[in-house]
C-alpha cells in the first residue's frame, strides 16, 4: 500500500455478493468488533442525490474536516482559521487556532492538500485526533445533532459525497486511513455504496511512517497517523466500479477542478479583508464581485447562483454573497429551512454591518430600488427588516437626497393631481420601489398628498378683506354650508398657503374648511379657474363659490347624506350641491340689482329698498326686509346667513330695529326713520326654507339738503328778478310759507321754492305723505 502511487483494495470474498447473499448485522458495528477485514454495504444506490453536484460533495468532506478539528481540538467556530500556501505542484490549506498568541507558529490541526506526485492529481483531507467509524455510514447516523457550531446534522452527507465522487463525470476513486483501518469505498455490483474495511498491521504502519520520513512530504504540515487521525486521499490511480457496477478506471483530480471544487467553504478562498467582506455577530457580507450571488452556511457553500438559477430560495437573484453565522439547512443542504429564515438572515447582517460601516446603506439603497433585477437580498424587508435599518436608510434618503420627493409609482398613477402637488411643494419627484416605498412609509415618509394636507392644516388663518368681493365670497360659503343638514354645523377658515395648489381641505376632527386665501380675490379666483377675458365680478363670484360649495360638500363623508326616496346617498350628496348652486345664483342675481338709497330730509330719513322682481325669487315668494341699526347690530351680518330667523331687536321690549313683509312682485319698499342714523337692510325669502340672508350695508344717499342755508348769488340778466335772502331763518322746514320762496321770470314763468305763503296747511301735508303706513 502507498500513500500516493498505486493503492492495493484489500476486501473479501463479499465483493461481489447479490443482493440475497447480503449480510446484516443487526447489532451496532464499532472498529474495536472488526476481525481483519469487513464489507459495509449501505442501503442507498448510486443514483441517489442525482442533483448535486462535485462542490456539494466536497462541502460536505470539508464540513466534516472542519467540524472535527472543532469538536476535537474544543475551541470557538471563530477562532477556526485556514493558511494557504501554493506551489505548482501543490495547495495546501492549513487550519490553526487563531485564538492563541502567534498563532502563525503554532500546531496545525489539520490540512487540505492537492498535489501532483508520481504523475498523478491527489486530494488528502486530514484531520488530526478524529476517528471514523462504520455508524457514520448508516443514513441518518452523524454525531453533530446536539453541536450548535456545527454546520452538518442531518448525518447522510459523507455518504452522498462519496457517491458523487466515485459516479461520473468525476470518476475518482476515494479511501480514507482512520482508526488503524483503511477504508476503501466502491460500488456493489447491484449499484449499491460499499466501504471494504482492511485492518492496517503494525508492520503496515511501521512501513507507511518509515516512507514518509524518507519521502518529501511537500507543503504537508505534518504526517498523517492511520491509529489517531482520520486521512481522505481522493483520485489514486486504481480501479473500482462505476455507478452501473461495471469495472471502470479512475480519474485523478487536476490542479484546475481542485481549485473549483474549494469554492465550496469560503475559509478556502482569498477575499480582501475590507473590501471583499464585511464581517459581523450574524455572519458576513461578501461584496467581492467574484462571488455575488451565493449563499454560505458557517463557511460552507450552499449553492452556487448560475444565470439561469438564482440560489435564494425567492428564485430572484442576488447582489451580493451572503454568509450567515446561524441557521438550518433543508435535508438537501442546498438552501436554508425557509424563504423567511433566508431573508431575515440577510437583512440582520446589513443590520449588523451598517453599525460598523455606514457608507453601506447607500448599496443597501440600491438593491432596496432595484427594479430590473428585483433582488432576493432584500425581499420581504418590509415585514423583516429591522426598525433600526428602516431609520438608518430613511435618513440617508434625507440626508443624500435633499429638494427630493419620494413616491411609489401607484401613489402618482392612482393621483391625477400628483406633478401639480409636488410643484406646490417645490420639491422635486424621486420614484421609489413600491415595496421600498412602504418600508419608508413605515417610518413617517407621507404621500405627496399627504404632505400637502399637513402643511394646508398647518397653515395660518387669513381674515377676509373689506372689498366686496373677499366678503362676498366668504358669505357665500358660510350661507350655502349653513343651508345644508350635513355642513350646517361646518366652520370656514382662509388659510396662507403659499405655493401649495390645494384649493381646500376639509378637516374632519375640527369640522373646519380650509380654503387656500387666493380664493379671496378675483385674481387668484381667475387664475385657479383658467379664466380669460373680461367677466363681470358677479359671474366670478358664482363660479368660485359654488366650486368651493362643491368642494366643501364632496369631502365630508358621505354616510351623512341619508338615501332619498329609493335614491343612493351620492344622490343625496349631489342634491345637496345643486340645492346650494341654485341659492348662490338666486343670491348674487338679486344683490347684483339690489338698490338701497336714502333719501335725506330736514328731520328725518326715508330708507328705501328697490330689486328687479324678474330674478331670483318668483312674485309669489314673501319677503322679509329688516332694517338694523349699524349702532348695535352690526355683528348679525354674519350670523344672519340663511333662513328668516327674528333677531332680539325686531322684538319686545326692544324694537330697536324694524322689518317689513311684503311680496317679492312688490320690487321695493321703504321706511321713514330717524335723520343720520346707520341702518343696513338684510332680505330674506320666508317661502324658501333656509334661503340665503340678502344684506345691503352702502346705501346711496339722494336728494341731500345741508342744514345750513347758504346765499346763492344770482347772476341778473335782462329778463330775470333776482331774489336775496333778508332775514334770518330759524329751520330750514319746507312746510313753513313765506314770501320769498317764489318768483316769477319775464315771461311770466313762477317758481315756487317750498309752499307758497297762502296756500292751505291741509294740501301741504297730502302732498307729502301719499302713504298712510308710513306715518306708523
Amino acid at each position: 500500500m502507498s500513500l500516493y502511487g498505486k493503492t492495493t483494495i484489500i476486501k473479501d470474498d463479499k465483493d461481489d455478493l447479490s443482493r440475497d447473499d447480503e449480510y446484516y448485522d443487526e447489532n451496532p458495528i464499532t472498529l474495536e468488533s472488526i476481525g481483519r477485514q469487513r464489507t459495509l454495504i449501505t442501503s442507498i444506490t448510486s443514483s441517489y442525490a442525482s442533483e448535486w453536484t462535485v462542490i456539494n460533495a466536497f462541502r460536505e468532506l470539508v464540513q466534516n474536516w472542519r467540524d472535527g478539528i472543532i469538536k476535537s481540538y474544543n475551541i470557538r467556530e471563530t477562532a477556526f482559521h485556514v493558511t494557504c500556501e501554493e506551489r505548482d505542484d501543490e495547495i495546501v490549506y492549513t487550519a490553526i487556532d487563531s485564538s492563541r498568541e502567534l498563532w502563525r507558529g503554532k500546531e496545525p490541526l489539520g490540512y487540505i492538500r492537492w498535489s501532483r506526485r508520481s504523475g498523478r492529481g491527489i486530494v488528502d483531507i486530514t484531520n488530526r485526533h478524529a476517528t471514523l467509524q462504520p455508524c457514520h455510514l448508516d443514513m441518518g447516523g452523524t454525531s453533530k445533532k446536539t453541536e450548535v457550531n456545527q454546520a452538518g446534522a442531518h448525518g447522510e452527507g459523507l455518504k452522498v459525497a462519496l457517491l458523487i465522487l466515485m459516479r461520473n463525470p468525476q470518476n475518482v476513486a476515494v479511501c480514507c486511513y482512520s482508526g488503524g483501518f483503511l477504508w476503501s469505498f466502491d460500488f456493489t455490483t447491484q449499484r449499491r455504496l460499499v466501504a471494504y474495511l482492511t485492518k492496517i498491521t503494525p508492520s503496515t504502519v511501521n512501513m507507511l511512517r518509515n516512507e514518509a520520513v524518507v519521502k518529501d512530504q511537500g507543503l504537508a504540515p505534518f504526517v498523517a497517523l492511520p491509529h489517531s487521525d482520520v486521512q481522505f486521499l481522493i483520485g489514486m490511480d486504481t480501479n473500482g466500479r462505476n455507478a452501473d457496477g461495471f469495472r471502470t478506471a479512475r480519474n485523478e483530480v487536476t490542479r484546475k477542478q481542485f481549485q473549483m471544487w474549494t469554492s465550496a467553504a469560503l475559509f478556502l478562498q482569498n477575499i480582501d479583508e475590507y473590501r471583499g467582506v464585511v464581517r459581523t455577530s450574524k455572519g458576513d457580507l461578501i461584496m467581492d464581485p467574484k462571488f455575488s450571488g451565493n449563499i454560505y452556511m458557517k463557511g460552507l457553500l450552499l449553492q452556487e447562483s448560475a444565470e439561469s438559477c438564482s440560489t435564494s430560495m425567492t428564485g430572484r437573484p442576488l447582489k451580493y454573497s451572503y454568509n450567515f453565522a446561524t441557521g438550518n439547512t433543508n435535508r438537501d443542504r442546498v438552501s436554508t429551512a425557509t424563504t423567511n429564515e433566508e431573508s431575515a438572515a440577510i437583512l440582520s447582517i446589513w443590520d449588523q454591518a451598517i453599525l460598523s460601516r455606514e457608507e453601506l446603506i447607500g448599496k443597501l439603497h440600491e438593491i432596496l430600488n432595484s427594479v430590473n433585477p428585483d433582488y432576493a437580498d432584500v425581499a420581504n424587508a418590509e415585514s423583516l427588516m429591522s426598525k433600526r435599518l428602516k431609520d438608518h436608510v430613511k435618513r440617508y434618503l434625507l440626508r443624500e437626497f435633499k429638494g427630493k420627493w419620494f413616491y411609489a409609482p401607484r401613489e402618482k398613477s392612482q393621483n391625477t393631481r400628483f406633478d401639480e402637488i409636488i410643484q406646490g411643494l417645490n420639491r422635486e419627484p424621486f420614484e421609489l420601489k413600491e415595496e421600498y416605498w412602504r418600508i419608508l412609509k413605515g417610518e413617517g415618509l407621507r404621500t405627496a398628498g399627504e404632505e400637502e394636507q399637513k402643511q394646508f392644516l398647518a397653515a395660518q388663518s387669513v381674515p377676509p378683506s373689506e372689498d366686496s368681493f373677499s366678503k362676498g365670497i366668504f358669505r357665500l360659503i358660510q350661507a350655502g354650508l349653513r343651508s345644508c343638514n350635513q355642513t350646517k354645523s361646518m366652520a370656514v377658515q382662509f388659510v396662507e398657503a403659499g405655493g401649495l395648489q390645494l384649493d381646500s381641505f376639509y378637516a374632519q376632527s375640527q369640522n373646519l374648511f380650509k380654503v387656500h386665501e387666493k380664493w379671496l380675490t378675483i385674481e387668484g379666483v381667475s387664475d385657479r379657474l383658467g379664466t380669460f377675458g373680461t367677466i363681470p365680478m358677479a359671474s366670478i363670484l358664482y363660479t368660485a363659490s359654488r366650486q368651493l360649495l362643491e368642494y366643501a360638500m364632496l369631502q365630508v363623508p358621505l354616510n351623512r347624506f341619508v338615501a332619498s326616496n329609493g335614491h343612493p346617498p351620492r344622490w343625496s350628496q349631489q342634491r345637496a350641491i345643486r340645492k346650494s348652486s341654485q341659492r348662490i345664483l338666486e343670491y348674487i342675481q338679486i344683490h347684483e340689482n339690489l338698490v338701497y338709497e336714502i333719501e335725506r330730509h330736514q328731520n328725518y330719513d326715508t330708507h328705501a329698498v328697490k330689486w328687479n322682481i324678474n330674478t331670483g325669487w318668483v312674485h309669489q315668494s314673501l319677503v322679509r326686509i329688516q332694517f338694523h341699526r349699524e349702532s348695535s347690530c352690526s355683528h348679525i351680518k354674519n350670523l344672519l346667513l340663511t333662513g328668516c330667523p327674528v333677531p332680539r331687536c325686531l322684538r319686545p321690549p326692544f324694537n330697536q330695529c324694524h322689518e317689513n313683509v311684503v311680496l317679492f312682485g312688490a320690487g321695493e319698499t321703504c321706511l321713514r326713520v330717524q335723520r343720520d342714523e346707520k341702518y343696513f337692510v338684510m332680505l330674506s325669502n320666508q317661502s324658501i326654507h333656509n334661503s340665503f340672508t340678502i344684506v345691503a350695508d352702502n346705501p346711496r344717499v339722494v336728494h341731500v339738503v345741508d342744514k345750513d342755508l347758504l346765499t346763492p348769488e344770482i347772476q341778473p340778466n335782462d329778463e330775470t328778478k333776482t331774489y336775496t335772502l333778508e332775514d334770518e331763518i330759524e329751520s330750514f322746514d319746507l312746510t313753513v310759507p313765506r314770501d320769498w320762496f317764489n318768483g316769477t321770470n319775464s315771461i311770466g314763468t313762477k317758481a315756487i321754492i317750498g309752499v307758497e305763503k297762502n296756500a292751505p296747511m291741509e294740501r301741504v301735508a297730502n302732498s307729502f305723505w301719499d302713504d298712510e303706513w308710513l306715518l306708523q
